[in-house]
């Protein structure tokens, strides 16, 4: 029979992507003797809130498929990473 017993509140806000750039002033590229540069910034898989902290820091709150019989697979969390970068225009 169906019950309440074992649900949880799973809802989550997650930063999954983020990218930023930066084109130095055209002036300053030209007193380098450069066409343009340009520094950039790309993380993924940032930061996960969730409203009773039980997938904070542990498990990825968008893997469910009840296979410890409380319905919620224990599969690793997502990998964080961040790239940094400058691209140089000659």
């Amino acid at each position: 029979p169906a019950n309440d017993f074992n649900r949880v509140d799973a809802m989550y806000l997650r930063l999954k992507t983020v990218s930023l750039s930066y084109d130095l002033n055209k002036k300053f590229v030209d007193r380098l003797g450069l066409t343009s540069v340009q520094l950039y910034l790309a993380g993924s898989n940032l930061l996960t809130f969730d409203n009773l902290g039980v997938y904070s820091g542990s498990y990825d709150p968008e893997i469910i498929s009840g296979t410890d019989g409380g319905g919620v697979d224990r599969a690793y969390p997502n990998v964080k990473s961040v790239t940094t970068g400058l691209k140089i225009g000659f």
